[in-house]
């Protein structure tokens, strides 16, 4: 499903309810090509007990969260779990068509924002390094050469002022087949939960084309 597309662009939409309610509510993103077809959407999946309220009431972007990738179709292309930790934190990321994918997991380093991606055997795929001096820009590092990229873009409005909701770009590295496609772009997902999703009115940045 990703295997012709060099780049994708993720846009979470904004939930109003959390202007008046000091409370996450839960992500939802659009999810485009590089020629700006839409493609899929996520949705992080709520839970029916009070808990769930709760549990991002208290946690915000601490929460554990499980969070699918849906095609136009409605066919899941990816669901992605996340446990609680916090700091170390992790995904594993899984799929209907080929079952377990990978795991995505935070590093700490004290120069570098910095994600280990792991295939299903364990193996390191790449790194995901973000540089202080560079902090919406996370490069795609394979042996200590940068192949691609994941930014954080402003989304030209003011609805940042008043919710967290970002748009985020990956660009693959070529050559790069789906399943590490896959684990890059569930890696978008825990980056905005780690790094944005508690910085309302405080990432304002030109727009980022890739």
């Amino acid at each position: 499903m990703l295997e012709d597309d060099d780049a994708i662009f993720i846009r979470q939409l904004v939930d109003y309810s959390e202007i008046l309610l000091p409370v996450e509510a839960c992500n939802r993103y659009e999810l485009f090509n590089d020629d700006e077809t839409k493609k899929f959407y996520a949705y992080e999946l709520e839970g029916a007990s009070p808990a769930s309220w709760l549990t991002r009431a208290f946690l915000g972007s601490l929460r554990p969260f499980t969070l699918r990738v849906l095609d136009q179709d409605n066919n899941t292309l990816l669901e992605v779990v996340s446990p609680f930790r916090f700091y170390f934190h992790r995904i594993g990321v899984t799929s209907p068509d080929t079952g377990f994918l990978g795991t995505v997991e935070r590093r700490f380093d004290l120069l570098n924002k910095l994600f280990f991606v792991f295939d299903a055997n364990n193996k390191l795929l790449c790194k995901l390094k973000g540089p202080l001096w560079k902090p919406w820009t996370f490069d795609i590092v394979q042996n200590d050469k940068t192949f691609g990229s994941i930014k954080k873009s402003w989304s030209g409005s003011l609805k940042e002022v008043f919710t967290d909701a970002d748009c985020f770009g990956v660009e693959f590295p070529q050559g790069a087949n789906e399943t590490e496609k896959r684990l890059l772009l569930a890696a978008v997902f825990l980056i905005d939960f780690v790094y944005f999703e508690e910085n309302p009115g405080k990432n304002y940045l030109p727009n980022i084309r890739i």
